[in-house]
Protein backbone atom coordinates (compact mmCIF):
# COMPACT_ATOMS: atom_id res chain seq x y z
CA UNK A 1 0.00 0.00 0.00
CA UNK A 2 1.29 3.46 -0.91
CA UNK A 3 -0.21 6.51 0.85
CA UNK A 4 -0.11 9.77 -1.11
CA UNK A 5 -0.83 13.24 0.26
CA UNK A 6 2.24 14.94 1.70
CA UNK A 7 3.65 17.79 -0.37
CA UNK A 8 7.24 17.39 0.80
CA UNK A 9 9.50 14.68 2.19
CA UNK A 10 7.94 12.29 4.74
CA UNK A 11 10.22 12.05 7.79
CA UNK A 12 8.51 9.64 10.17
CA UNK A 13 5.51 7.38 10.75
CA UNK A 14 3.83 5.77 13.76
CA UNK A 15 1.02 3.25 14.17
CA UNK A 16 -1.69 4.25 16.67
CA UNK A 17 -1.78 1.08 18.75
CA UNK A 18 -5.14 -0.65 19.00
CA UNK A 19 -6.38 0.91 15.76
CA UNK A 20 -5.91 0.57 12.01
CA UNK A 21 -4.56 4.13 11.83
CA UNK A 22 -1.11 5.39 10.89
CA UNK A 23 0.29 8.88 11.54
CA UNK A 24 2.95 10.47 9.31
CA UNK A 25 4.98 13.68 9.66
CA UNK A 26 6.60 15.71 6.92
CA UNK A 27 8.70 18.69 5.94
CA UNK A 28 5.41 20.21 4.77
CA UNK A 29 4.87 20.99 8.52
CA UNK A 30 1.90 18.63 8.81
CA UNK A 31 0.93 15.40 10.49
CA UNK A 32 -1.54 13.24 8.57
CA UNK A 33 -3.66 10.34 9.78
CA UNK A 34 -4.24 7.37 7.43
CA UNK A 35 -6.80 4.55 7.48
CA UNK A 36 -4.90 1.33 6.65
CA UNK A 37 -8.05 -0.49 5.55
CA UNK A 38 -8.85 2.04 2.83
CA UNK A 39 -5.48 3.69 2.22
CA UNK A 40 -7.23 7.07 2.55
CA UNK A 41 -6.29 10.11 4.63
CA UNK A 42 -8.54 10.68 7.66
CA UNK A 43 -9.61 14.31 8.03
CA UNK A 44 -7.50 17.35 7.25
CA UNK A 45 -3.72 17.70 7.77
CA UNK A 46 -2.74 18.60 11.36
CA UNK A 47 -0.79 21.86 11.38
CA UNK A 48 0.53 22.41 14.93
CA UNK A 49 3.66 24.58 15.06
CA UNK A 50 5.07 26.36 12.05
CA UNK A 51 7.83 23.76 11.85
CA UNK A 52 8.78 20.73 9.82
CA UNK A 53 7.88 17.50 11.62
CA UNK A 54 10.93 15.27 12.12
CA UNK A 55 9.84 12.59 14.55
CA UNK A 56 6.66 10.87 15.80
CA UNK A 57 6.11 8.30 18.57
CA UNK A 58 2.98 6.53 19.80
CA UNK A 59 2.35 5.61 23.43
CA UNK A 60 2.04 1.91 24.33
CA UNK A 61 -1.50 2.44 25.65
CA UNK A 62 -2.62 3.81 22.26
CA UNK A 63 -3.85 7.07 23.77
CA UNK A 64 -1.13 9.53 22.77
CA UNK A 65 1.20 10.71 20.00
CA UNK A 66 4.26 12.93 20.50
CA UNK A 67 5.85 14.78 17.60
CA UNK A 68 9.18 16.59 17.42
CA UNK A 69 10.36 19.03 14.80
CA UNK A 70 12.36 22.05 13.78
CA UNK A 71 13.27 24.80 16.28
CA UNK A 72 12.92 22.46 19.28
CA UNK A 73 9.21 21.94 18.63
CA UNK A 74 7.51 19.19 20.69
CA UNK A 75 3.75 18.62 20.56
CA UNK A 76 1.59 15.98 22.25
CA UNK A 77 -1.63 14.75 20.65
CA UNK A 78 -4.47 12.81 22.26
CA UNK A 79 -6.16 10.04 20.30
CA UNK A 80 -9.89 10.81 20.36
CA UNK A 81 -12.25 8.26 21.89
CA UNK A 82 -13.72 7.56 18.44
CA UNK A 83 -10.21 6.43 17.41
CA UNK A 84 -10.44 8.37 14.14
CA UNK A 85 -8.69 11.66 14.92
CA UNK A 86 -5.97 13.40 16.94
CA UNK A 87 -6.45 16.44 19.19
CA UNK A 88 -3.53 18.61 20.20
CA UNK A 89 -2.87 18.82 23.94
CA UNK A 90 -2.63 22.55 24.91
CA UNK A 91 0.59 22.18 26.90
CA UNK A 92 4.00 23.71 26.15
CA UNK A 93 7.10 21.49 26.02
CA UNK A 94 10.01 23.96 25.99
CA UNK A 95 13.59 22.87 26.58
CA UNK A 96 15.45 22.20 23.34
CA UNK A 97 17.23 24.90 21.36
CA UNK A 98 17.45 23.01 18.08
CA UNK A 99 15.60 20.44 15.99
CA UNK A 100 14.21 17.39 17.81
CA UNK A 101 15.41 14.26 16.04
CA UNK A 102 14.28 11.64 18.53
CA UNK A 103 11.16 11.04 20.64
CA UNK A 104 10.11 7.90 22.49
CA UNK A 105 7.48 7.05 25.12
CA UNK A 106 8.39 5.08 28.21
CA UNK A 107 6.39 1.85 28.63
CA UNK A 108 4.15 3.56 31.22
CA UNK A 109 2.91 6.06 28.55
CA UNK A 110 3.15 8.85 31.14
CA UNK A 111 6.68 10.04 30.34
CA UNK A 112 8.66 10.36 27.14
CA UNK A 113 12.22 11.18 26.13
CA UNK A 114 13.47 13.51 23.41
CA UNK A 115 16.87 13.90 21.75
CA UNK A 116 17.96 17.00 19.88
CA UNK A 117 20.66 18.29 17.58
CA UNK A 118 21.47 20.67 20.46
CA UNK A 119 23.26 17.59 21.93
CA UNK A 120 20.85 17.16 24.84
CA UNK A 121 18.29 14.62 25.96
CA UNK A 122 15.23 15.49 28.05
CA UNK A 123 12.73 13.28 29.85
CA UNK A 124 9.27 14.88 30.10
CA UNK A 125 6.09 14.39 32.10
CA UNK A 126 3.37 14.13 29.48
CA UNK A 127 0.51 15.60 31.56
CA UNK A 128 2.30 18.81 32.62
CA UNK A 129 5.15 19.48 30.18
CA UNK A 130 7.61 19.36 33.08
CA UNK A 131 11.19 18.25 32.38
CA UNK A 132 11.75 15.55 35.00
CA UNK A 133 15.30 14.74 33.87
CA UNK A 134 17.61 17.01 31.90
CA UNK A 135 18.43 18.69 29.68
CA UNK A 136 21.29 16.15 29.77
CA UNK A 137 24.43 17.15 27.91
CA UNK A 138 25.15 13.98 25.96
CA UNK A 139 27.48 15.24 23.22
CA UNK A 140 27.13 14.95 19.48
CA UNK A 141 28.22 11.31 19.47
CA UNK A 142 25.14 10.26 21.44
CA UNK A 143 21.78 9.11 20.12
CA UNK A 144 19.56 11.24 17.97
CA UNK A 145 17.13 8.31 17.90
CA UNK A 146 16.23 6.38 21.04
CA UNK A 147 13.82 3.55 21.85
CA UNK A 148 13.05 1.52 24.96
CA UNK A 149 12.68 -2.23 24.68
CA UNK A 150 9.18 -3.37 25.73
CA UNK A 151 10.48 -4.63 29.09
CA UNK A 152 12.20 -1.25 29.77
CA UNK A 153 15.50 -3.02 30.49
CA UNK A 154 17.39 -1.78 27.44
CA UNK A 155 17.66 1.36 25.40
CA UNK A 156 18.57 1.29 21.71
CA UNK A 157 20.04 4.51 20.36
CA UNK A 158 21.59 5.59 17.10
CA UNK A 159 23.61 8.41 15.60
CA UNK A 160 25.30 8.59 12.20
CA UNK A 161 26.22 4.90 11.56
CA UNK A 162 26.55 3.98 15.23
CA UNK A 163 23.94 1.77 16.97
CA UNK A 164 24.19 1.26 20.74
CA UNK A 165 22.25 -1.13 22.96
CA UNK A 166 22.54 0.01 26.57
CA UNK A 167 21.34 -1.06 29.99
CA UNK A 168 18.46 1.31 30.71
CA UNK A 169 19.26 1.41 34.44
CA UNK A 170 23.05 1.74 34.50
CA UNK A 171 23.71 3.13 31.03
CA UNK A 172 26.34 0.45 30.39
CA UNK A 173 26.79 -0.35 26.69
CA UNK A 174 25.82 -3.95 25.89
CA UNK A 175 26.57 -3.80 22.17
CA UNK A 176 27.83 -1.19 19.72
CA UNK A 177 28.04 -1.62 15.93
CA UNK A 178 27.51 0.01 12.54
CA UNK A 179 24.09 -0.87 11.13
CA UNK A 180 24.62 0.82 7.77
CA UNK A 181 28.18 0.76 6.47
CA UNK A 182 27.89 2.82 3.29
CA UNK A 183 25.82 5.76 4.50
CA UNK A 184 24.49 7.30 7.68
CA UNK A 185 21.80 5.82 9.94
CA UNK A 186 18.62 7.84 10.25
CA UNK A 187 15.92 6.19 12.38
CA UNK A 188 15.04 3.05 14.35
CA UNK A 189 12.08 1.18 15.82
CA UNK A 190 11.76 -1.80 18.17
CA UNK A 191 9.15 -4.51 17.53
CA UNK A 192 6.53 -4.60 20.30
CA UNK A 193 7.19 -8.32 20.80
CA UNK A 194 10.78 -7.46 21.76
CA UNK A 195 12.42 -9.84 19.28
CA UNK A 196 13.96 -7.42 16.79
CA UNK A 197 14.52 -3.83 15.80
CA UNK A 198 14.69 -2.00 12.49
CA UNK A 199 16.96 0.80 11.31
CA UNK A 200 16.78 3.09 8.29
CA UNK A 201 19.38 5.06 6.42
CA UNK A 202 20.29 7.38 3.60
CA UNK A 203 21.55 4.20 1.87
CA UNK A 204 17.91 3.61 0.77
CA UNK A 205 17.36 0.56 3.00
CA UNK A 206 15.53 -0.60 6.10
CA UNK A 207 17.46 -3.29 7.98
CA UNK A 208 16.45 -5.72 10.74
CA UNK A 209 18.46 -6.99 13.72
CA UNK A 210 17.84 -9.63 16.38
CA UNK A 211 17.51 -8.12 19.87
CA UNK A 212 19.16 -11.13 21.50
CA UNK A 213 22.13 -11.80 19.22
CA UNK A 214 22.18 -8.39 17.47
CA UNK A 215 22.80 -10.23 14.19
CA UNK A 216 21.13 -9.03 10.93
CA UNK A 217 17.81 -10.68 10.03
CA UNK A 218 16.99 -11.36 6.37
CA UNK A 219 17.62 -9.01 3.47
CA UNK A 220 17.26 -5.21 3.67
CA UNK A 221 14.07 -3.64 2.35
CA UNK A 222 15.11 -1.59 -0.68
CA UNK A 223 13.67 1.89 -1.37
CA UNK A 224 14.16 4.32 -4.27
CA UNK A 225 15.57 7.05 -2.00
CA UNK A 226 16.73 7.70 1.56
CA UNK A 227 14.50 6.15 4.25
CA UNK A 228 13.64 8.59 7.02
CA UNK A 229 11.17 6.85 9.33
CA UNK A 230 10.06 3.38 10.40
CA UNK A 231 7.37 1.98 12.71
CA UNK A 232 6.10 -1.49 13.71
CA UNK A 233 2.45 -2.49 14.07
CA UNK A 234 1.28 -3.78 17.46
CA UNK A 235 1.52 -7.46 16.36
CA UNK A 236 5.07 -6.90 15.02
CA UNK A 237 4.03 -8.35 11.63
CA UNK A 238 3.70 -5.07 9.73
CA UNK A 239 6.02 -2.11 9.37
CA UNK A 240 5.62 1.25 7.74
CA UNK A 241 8.45 3.31 6.27
CA UNK A 242 8.66 6.89 5.08
CA UNK A 243 10.92 7.83 2.22
CA UNK A 244 12.48 10.92 0.71
CA UNK A 245 10.35 10.28 -2.42
CA UNK A 246 7.35 11.64 -0.41
CA UNK A 247 5.69 8.21 -0.12
CA UNK A 248 4.69 6.11 2.89
CA UNK A 249 4.96 2.35 2.38
CA UNK A 250 3.59 -0.50 4.48
CA UNK A 251 5.29 -3.89 4.38
CA UNK A 252 4.13 -7.28 5.64
CA UNK A 253 7.08 -8.97 7.30
CA UNK A 254 5.78 -12.53 6.86
CA UNK A 255 6.50 -12.67 3.09
CA UNK A 256 9.82 -10.89 3.48
CA UNK A 257 12.88 -12.99 2.62
CA UNK A 258 12.88 -15.98 4.97
CA UNK A 259 15.72 -18.09 3.56
CA UNK A 260 18.77 -17.73 1.33
CA UNK A 261 20.02 -20.90 -0.36
CA UNK A 262 23.74 -20.91 -1.18
CA UNK A 263 25.53 -23.40 -3.41
CA UNK A 264 25.53 -22.39 -7.05
CA UNK A 265 28.86 -21.18 -8.39
CA UNK A 266 27.37 -18.90 -11.06
CA UNK A 267 24.17 -16.94 -11.38
CA UNK A 268 20.84 -18.71 -10.87
CA UNK A 269 18.55 -18.61 -13.91
CA UNK A 270 15.38 -20.36 -12.79
CA UNK A 271 13.63 -22.11 -9.90
CA UNK A 272 10.64 -24.45 -9.53
CA UNK A 273 8.78 -25.87 -6.54
CA UNK A 274 8.14 -29.62 -6.67
CA UNK A 275 4.43 -29.64 -5.94
CA UNK A 276 3.31 -31.70 -2.97
CA UNK A 277 6.75 -31.53 -1.34
CA UNK A 278 8.93 -29.07 0.53
CA UNK A 279 11.55 -29.22 -2.22
CA UNK A 280 12.75 -26.54 -4.61
CA UNK A 281 14.80 -27.06 -7.79
CA UNK A 282 17.16 -24.41 -9.18
CA UNK A 283 19.14 -24.17 -12.42
CA UNK A 284 22.27 -22.14 -13.03
CA UNK A 285 24.97 -21.02 -15.44
CA UNK A 286 27.21 -23.49 -13.57
CA UNK A 287 25.45 -26.19 -15.72
CA UNK A 288 23.78 -27.76 -12.70
CA UNK A 289 20.35 -28.32 -11.23
CA UNK A 290 20.21 -28.40 -7.44
CA UNK A 291 17.47 -29.64 -5.13
CA UNK A 292 16.81 -27.78 -1.86
CA UNK A 293 14.93 -28.74 1.31
CA UNK A 294 12.87 -25.70 2.34
CA UNK A 295 12.53 -26.87 5.94
CA UNK A 296 16.29 -26.94 6.50
CA UNK A 297 17.58 -24.59 3.79
CA UNK A 298 20.09 -27.30 2.84
CA UNK A 299 20.91 -28.78 -0.55
CA UNK A 300 19.60 -32.33 -1.06
CA UNK A 301 22.21 -34.64 -2.55
CA UNK A 302 24.81 -33.69 -5.14
CA UNK A 303 24.34 -31.21 -8.00
CA UNK A 304 22.68 -32.73 -11.11
CA UNK A 305 25.20 -32.26 -13.94
CA UNK A 306 23.47 -33.86 -16.95
CA UNK A 307 23.31 -30.61 -18.94
CA UNK A 308 26.41 -29.88 -21.05
CA UNK A 309 25.82 -26.14 -20.87
CA UNK A 310 24.03 -23.49 -18.82
CA UNK A 311 20.57 -24.38 -17.48
CA UNK A 312 18.18 -21.61 -18.48
CA UNK A 313 14.67 -22.76 -17.60
CA UNK A 314 12.88 -25.22 -15.29
CA UNK A 315 9.20 -26.18 -14.96
CA UNK A 316 7.35 -28.57 -12.63
CA UNK A 317 4.31 -30.64 -13.58
CA UNK A 318 1.03 -30.03 -11.80
CA UNK A 319 0.93 -33.63 -10.49
CA UNK A 320 4.26 -33.07 -8.70
CA UNK A 321 5.99 -35.95 -10.47
CA UNK A 322 8.05 -34.35 -13.22
CA UNK A 323 10.55 -31.57 -13.90
CA UNK A 324 11.58 -30.33 -17.34
CA UNK A 325 14.74 -28.26 -17.84
CA UNK A 326 15.93 -26.32 -20.89
CA UNK A 327 19.51 -25.35 -21.66
CA UNK A 328 21.61 -22.79 -23.47
CA UNK A 329 22.60 -25.26 -26.20
CA UNK A 330 18.99 -26.19 -27.04
CA UNK A 331 18.95 -29.25 -24.80
CA UNK A 332 15.78 -30.38 -23.02
CA UNK A 333 15.85 -32.90 -20.17
CA UNK A 334 12.97 -34.44 -18.21
CA UNK A 335 13.38 -35.58 -14.62
CA UNK A 336 11.18 -37.88 -12.53
CA UNK A 337 10.61 -37.11 -8.86
CA UNK A 338 11.57 -40.25 -6.95
CA UNK A 339 8.90 -41.97 -4.87
CA UNK A 340 10.77 -40.96 -1.71
CA UNK A 341 10.23 -37.31 -2.76
CA UNK A 342 13.85 -36.44 -1.96
CA UNK A 343 15.62 -36.70 -5.33
CA UNK A 344 15.29 -36.38 -9.11
CA UNK A 345 16.08 -39.12 -11.62
CA UNK A 346 16.74 -38.20 -15.25
CA UNK A 347 14.37 -39.80 -17.77
CA UNK A 348 16.50 -41.51 -20.48
CA UNK A 349 14.61 -40.02 -23.43
CA UNK A 350 15.91 -37.60 -26.07
CA UNK A 351 14.04 -34.35 -26.75
CA UNK A 352 15.69 -33.00 -29.90
CA UNK A 353 14.18 -30.25 -32.01
CA UNK A 354 15.56 -26.83 -31.09
CA UNK A 355 18.66 -25.26 -32.66
CA UNK A 356 18.94 -22.37 -30.20
CA UNK A 357 18.81 -21.73 -26.46
CA UNK A 358 15.63 -22.89 -24.72
CA UNK A 359 14.28 -19.89 -22.82
CA UNK A 360 10.80 -21.17 -22.03
CA UNK A 361 9.35 -24.48 -20.79
CA UNK A 362 5.91 -25.13 -19.35
CA UNK A 363 3.83 -28.22 -18.59
CA UNK A 364 0.23 -28.43 -19.75
CA UNK A 365 -2.25 -28.94 -16.89
CA UNK A 366 -2.48 -32.67 -17.73
CA UNK A 367 1.27 -33.13 -16.92
CA UNK A 368 1.59 -35.37 -20.02
CA UNK A 369 2.70 -32.72 -22.49
CA UNK A 370 4.86 -29.64 -22.25
CA UNK A 371 5.77 -26.70 -24.47
CA UNK A 372 9.15 -25.14 -25.12
CA UNK A 373 10.20 -21.84 -26.70
CA UNK A 374 13.63 -21.16 -28.15
CA UNK A 375 15.82 -18.43 -29.54
CA UNK A 376 15.65 -20.33 -32.84
CA UNK A 377 12.25 -18.58 -33.14
CA UNK A 378 10.23 -21.77 -32.77
CA UNK A 379 7.85 -23.31 -30.27
CA UNK A 380 7.45 -27.07 -29.82
CA UNK A 381 4.85 -29.10 -27.94
CA UNK A 382 6.22 -32.43 -26.70
CA UNK A 383 4.85 -35.75 -25.47
CA UNK A 384 6.63 -36.29 -22.17
CA UNK A 385 6.61 -40.10 -22.23
CA UNK A 386 8.17 -40.55 -25.69
CA UNK A 387 9.99 -37.34 -26.63
CA UNK A 388 7.75 -36.99 -29.68
CA UNK A 389 7.09 -33.48 -31.02
CA UNK A 390 3.28 -33.36 -31.13
CA UNK A 391 3.11 -29.85 -32.57
CA UNK A 392 5.88 -27.93 -34.29
CA UNK A 393 8.51 -26.73 -34.53
CA UNK A 394 6.24 -23.72 -35.08
CA UNK A 395 7.90 -20.73 -36.74
CA UNK A 396 6.77 -17.85 -34.57
CA UNK A 397 9.22 -15.10 -35.57
CA UNK A 398 11.54 -13.01 -33.44
CA UNK A 399 8.91 -10.42 -32.56
CA UNK A 400 6.34 -13.02 -31.49
CA UNK A 401 8.70 -15.41 -29.77
CA UNK A 402 7.79 -16.29 -26.20
CA UNK A 403 10.98 -16.74 -24.21
CA UNK A 404 8.82 -17.57 -21.20
CA UNK A 405 5.30 -18.95 -21.19
CA UNK A 406 2.76 -20.41 -18.76
CA UNK A 407 -0.72 -21.92 -18.90
CA UNK A 408 -3.33 -20.71 -16.42
CA UNK A 409 -4.42 -23.51 -14.05
CA UNK A 410 -7.69 -24.02 -15.96
CA UNK A 411 -5.81 -24.38 -19.26
CA UNK A 412 -7.88 -21.61 -20.88
CA UNK A 413 -5.24 -18.89 -21.16
CA UNK A 414 -1.56 -18.70 -21.99
CA UNK A 415 0.64 -15.92 -20.61
CA UNK A 416 3.80 -15.33 -22.61
CA UNK A 417 6.62 -12.83 -22.54
CA UNK A 418 9.44 -11.61 -24.75
CA UNK A 419 11.76 -8.65 -24.15
CA UNK A 420 9.35 -6.20 -22.43
CA UNK A 421 6.17 -7.53 -24.02
CA UNK A 422 3.66 -9.55 -21.96
CA UNK A 423 0.75 -11.19 -23.78
CA UNK A 424 -2.30 -12.93 -22.33
CA UNK A 425 -3.92 -15.11 -24.98
CA UNK A 426 -6.83 -17.51 -25.37
CA UNK A 427 -5.21 -20.96 -25.23
CA UNK A 428 -7.73 -22.45 -27.68
CA UNK A 429 -8.01 -19.78 -30.38
CA UNK A 430 -4.76 -17.91 -29.84
CA UNK A 431 -6.66 -14.61 -29.75
CA UNK A 432 -4.87 -11.96 -27.71
CA UNK A 433 -6.74 -10.82 -24.58
CA UNK A 434 -4.18 -8.31 -23.27
CA UNK A 435 -0.76 -6.99 -24.27
CA UNK A 436 1.40 -4.64 -22.17
CA UNK A 437 4.92 -3.81 -20.97
CA UNK A 438 5.57 -5.25 -17.51
CA UNK A 439 9.02 -3.70 -17.06
CA UNK A 440 9.34 -0.25 -18.59
CA UNK A 441 13.05 0.61 -18.18
CA UNK A 442 14.79 1.82 -21.36
CA UNK A 443 17.02 -1.24 -21.65
CA UNK A 444 15.69 -3.58 -18.97
CA UNK A 445 14.11 -6.62 -20.66
CA UNK A 446 11.69 -9.08 -19.15
CA UNK A 447 13.27 -12.44 -18.26
CA UNK A 448 10.72 -14.89 -16.82
CA UNK A 449 7.17 -15.33 -15.52
CA UNK A 450 5.08 -17.63 -13.34
CA UNK A 451 1.35 -17.99 -12.68
CA UNK A 452 -0.01 -18.60 -9.18
CA UNK A 453 -1.64 -22.04 -8.88
CA UNK A 454 -4.81 -20.41 -7.52
CA UNK A 455 -5.17 -18.53 -10.82
CA UNK A 456 -5.45 -15.06 -9.27
CA UNK A 457 -2.16 -13.48 -10.31
CA UNK A 458 1.09 -13.86 -12.16
CA UNK A 459 4.59 -12.56 -11.62
CA UNK A 460 7.34 -11.39 -13.96
CA UNK A 461 11.07 -10.82 -13.52
CA UNK A 462 13.53 -8.58 -15.32
CA UNK A 463 17.05 -7.25 -15.76
CA UNK A 464 15.71 -4.19 -13.84
CA UNK A 465 16.35 -6.22 -10.61
CA UNK A 466 12.66 -6.58 -9.72
CA UNK A 467 9.90 -9.16 -9.50
CA UNK A 468 6.47 -7.68 -10.26
CA UNK A 469 2.93 -8.99 -9.69
CA UNK A 470 -0.20 -8.60 -11.84
CA UNK A 471 -3.86 -9.49 -11.39
CA UNK A 472 -5.04 -12.19 -13.85
CA UNK A 473 -8.52 -10.67 -14.08
CA UNK A 474 -7.85 -6.98 -14.70
CA UNK A 475 -4.09 -7.27 -15.44
CA UNK A 476 -3.33 -4.36 -13.10
CA UNK A 477 -0.12 -4.31 -10.99
CA UNK A 478 -0.40 -5.71 -7.44
CA UNK A 479 1.64 -4.15 -4.62
CA UNK A 480 5.23 -2.99 -4.78
CA UNK A 481 7.93 -4.78 -6.80
CA UNK A 482 10.29 -7.10 -4.89
CA UNK A 483 13.74 -5.51 -5.13
CA UNK A 484 16.90 -7.57 -5.74
CA UNK A 485 20.59 -6.61 -5.88
CA UNK A 486 20.95 -7.88 -9.47
CA UNK A 487 18.96 -9.17 -12.46
CA UNK A 488 16.20 -11.64 -11.56
CA UNK A 489 16.28 -14.62 -13.92
CA UNK A 490 13.74 -17.06 -12.52
CA UNK A 491 10.60 -17.19 -10.40
CA UNK A 492 8.21 -19.87 -9.12
CA UNK A 493 5.10 -20.05 -6.89
CA UNK A 494 4.50 -22.63 -4.17
CA UNK A 495 1.42 -24.84 -4.50
CA UNK A 496 -0.63 -22.72 -2.05
CA UNK A 497 0.30 -19.50 -3.93
CA UNK A 498 1.59 -17.95 -0.67
CA UNK A 499 5.33 -18.38 -1.28
CA UNK A 500 7.55 -17.53 -4.22
CA UNK A 501 11.18 -18.27 -4.96
CA UNK A 502 13.43 -16.17 -7.18
CA UNK A 503 16.78 -16.87 -8.80
CA UNK A 504 19.15 -13.93 -9.10
CA UNK A 505 22.37 -13.09 -10.96
CA UNK A 506 24.08 -12.70 -7.55
CA UNK A 507 24.11 -16.55 -7.36
CA UNK A 508 21.45 -16.65 -4.61
CA UNK A 509 18.00 -18.22 -4.42
CA UNK A 510 15.51 -16.29 -2.26
CA UNK A 511 12.13 -17.32 -0.87
CA UNK A 512 9.52 -14.64 -0.13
Amino acid sequence: MTLKGHEERVNDVAFILGTRLLVSGSDDKSLRVWDLDTGKQVGEPLLGDDAGVWRIAASPDGGWIVSGGDHGSILVWEVATNKTELRRVPISFKGHENAVWGVVFAPDSETFASASIDETVCVWKRETGEIILGPLEVGKQRGWRVAFTPDSHRLVSGNYKDIRISDATTGDIIKQFDAHTTDSFYSLAIAPNGTKFATTSYDKTTRFFDLTTFEPIGEPLEHPDGVWGVSFSKDSQLISTSCQDKLVRTWTLVPHVTMILKGHEKHVNDVAFILGTRLLVSGSNDKSLRVWNLDTGKQVGEPLLDHDDMVWRIAASSDGRWIVSGGYNGSILVWEVATNKTELKRVPISFEGHKGSVWGVVFAPDSKTFASASWDETVCVWKRETGEIMLGPLEVGSQALSVSLAFTPDGLRLVSGNYKDIRVSDATTGNMIKQFDAHTGDSEPFLSLAIAPNGTKFTTTSVDKTTRFFDLTNFEPIGEPLEHPDSVWGVAFSKDSQLIATGCADKLVRTW
